[in-house]
């Protein structure tokens, strides 16, 4: 059998599951801090410019953007990107036994109460995003992980995306605690809208995490 991208290859399955699904595979390169453009090798920055606008533009079209890249590099520029263009961020990350889900904090609308924007997935670096593949180990690199993380880490993703569709503030919905699930009384329709979801497989326990935009960040300050 020939090889087939990614991309490619899971609009096709969505078509043969769904066959009205409305889904398209693109190809493309992510560009990257920490891993060089150069002049020397002819087309690359060409390409790299056609990427970038690609990327601008499918950002446009789209409603929600999922980040759900190998590298923390590779979601600088869609972060950047995402933020510019006024779209909603649903961030996946994997380790080998755990998993973050987060949203990215918007900008504020004067449709929706003045507060402490949410901070995004860079908004607690200490150094600025770097080649984190070169050198490294499959494992160091998060490219190994056991069976039910990915699973976990999109199902996440996606019942917090909808829980947002779901509140009176959609995605500038303030970030929920923590809650007693016996005794808490559940406000919106699907439940609390936590800011992140950091889920620990070796415990089988997930704990709600909330941090406030850095004014500095490297990816989302304004």
């Amino acid at each position: 059998r020939s090889a087939t991208f990614k991309a490619k290859a899971a609009a096709q399955s969505l078509k043969r599951i769904f066959p009205s699904v409305v889904a398209e595979g693109r190809v493309l390169s992510i560009p990257m801090p920490g891993h060089a453009i150069t002049s020397a090798v002819q087309g690359q920055e060409d390409r790299v410019r056609h990427d970038v606008e690609e990327l601008r533009a499918l950002f446009a079209s789209h409603d929600v953007v999922f980040l759900l890249t190998d590298t923390r590099e590779s979601r600088w520029l869609p972060t950047l990107l995402a933020l510019d263009a006024g779209k909603p961020v649903l961030n996946a990350a994997l380790g080998f036994d755990s998993f973050l889900v987060m949203r990215h904090g918007m900008l504020h609308s004067g449709e929706t109460p003045a507060r402490q924007r949410l901070g995004c997935y860079f908004c607690n670096d200490v150094v600025a995003p770097q080649n984190s593949v070169t050198e490294r180990t499959l494992d160091q690199q998060c490219t190994v992980t056991r069976p039910a993380v990915s699973a976990l880490a999109g199902a996440m993703a996606v019942e917090l995306c909808v829980s947002l569709l779901h509140h009176p503030h959609q995605f500038h919905a303030p970030a929920d605690a923590q809650t007693d699930v016996l005794s808490h009384v559940v406000e919106y329709p699907l439940g609390i809208v936590p800011h992140q979801i950091r889920g620990f497989l070796a415990h089988f326990a997930n704990i709600l995490v909330t941090g406030e935009a850095f004014n500095r960040c490297i990816a989302c300050s304004e």
